[in-house]
């Protein structure tokens, strides 16, 4: 479980990698590029992240669950998994720059995305 609520966290032990949820932690990597030595040792764990991330990518594609606007939904989706991969990419590639550059994409899609299709309180 993650520490912001149930969910999957991060990595294989829960709270070994802060933060421990996947949103926040792709949060926490668009700020500055990682530690060579901290990337080497979460290398697997974010690895497995970002191919979660494109999981979600790929099955949400199909799942236009507020109904409106299917081609924006599509075009989102599908950013978000090139962006999922060009992190998977970066953090195989032990780039730290190329891995805080995906991140940032990443999150600004999430966060586009939301703006049009988040449920409203």
């Amino acid at each position: 479980a993650a520490a912001d609520g149930p969910g999957i966290g991060v990595g294989s032990v829960p709270e070994a990698i802060k933060p421990d949820g996947i949103e926040a932690k792709i949060i926490s990597m668009k700020r500055t590029p990682m530690p060579a030595a901290r990337l080497e040792k979460e290398q697997a764990d974010l690895i497995r992240m970002a191919e979660i991330s494109a999981a979600i990518a790929s099955v949400s594609k199909h799942q236009n669950a507020a109904g409106k606007n299917q081609a924006k939904w599509d075009e989102w989706m599908e950013e978000m998994h090139k962006e999922s991969q060009n992190l998977i990419k970066g953090l195989k590639d032990k780039k730290p720059v190329d891995v805080r550059d995906a991140a940032k994409r990443l999150e600004n899609t999430c966060v586009e995305c939301h703006k049009e299709f988040r449920a409203k309180p």
